[in-house]
């Protein structure tokens, strides 16, 4: 992925990338973070359910990493006009505003992280793409005072619905 997200201008899908629509029911997404470096620090996978609602999305997620540290997070992801997204989490020190640009979804954020024991102000960008209609590829670029500190990169998979009767399946 190009660091801005763009596709060399091509997109396996022509329609709009909308989170609250594709966030909608269950997730799984497995993940790592990747130092400055290139090294790998930390593994992780993620349990995920979307709850539509009038105003947008709010998104359940537990992280469980390689050391076996689990960690939840709750997001609220609020649709505004012109393809624009507003996102709010316990841990946020800013405001969260994303914008959609086809298959794209981009936002940007300061996260209170919890790093050596103590919770750590950084900053993130994060771009999603969405390659298939259950398929979406995101990478955070992490940073500290405008310092590159890393990349997260997740791929998330959307599940079938599993609240679903078997009857109506």
């Amino acid at each position: 992925m190009a660091p801005d997200g763009v596709l060399n201008g091509q997109s396996p899908i022509s329609d709009d990338f909308d989170p609250s629509v594709f966030f909608d029911g269950n997730l799984r997404a497995t993940g790592m973070f990747i130092d400055r470096f290139g090294v790998v620090k930390r593994r992780f996978t993620v349990s995920a359910k979307g709850i539509a609602e009038s105003s947008g999305i709010t998104l359940y997620e537990t992280f469980t990493y390689d050391d076996g540290e689990v960690e939840d997070r709750i997001w609220h992801i609020f649709k505004r006009t012109d393809n624009r997204f507003d996102g709010q989490t316990g841990d946020l020190a800013s405001d969260c505003i994303g914008t959609v640009r086809g298959p794209l979804f981009s936002w940007s954020y300061h996260f209170y992280l919890k790093m050596f024991g103590r919770r750590v102000k950084v900053h993130f960008d994060d771009i999603m793409v969405r390659l298939t209609q259950d398929t979406v590829l995101n990478r955070a670029r992490v940073s500290k005072w405008g310092f590159f500190l890393g990349d997260v990169h997740l791929t998330f998979q959307r599940l079938p619905d599993t609240l679903q009767p078997p009857s109506a399946r």
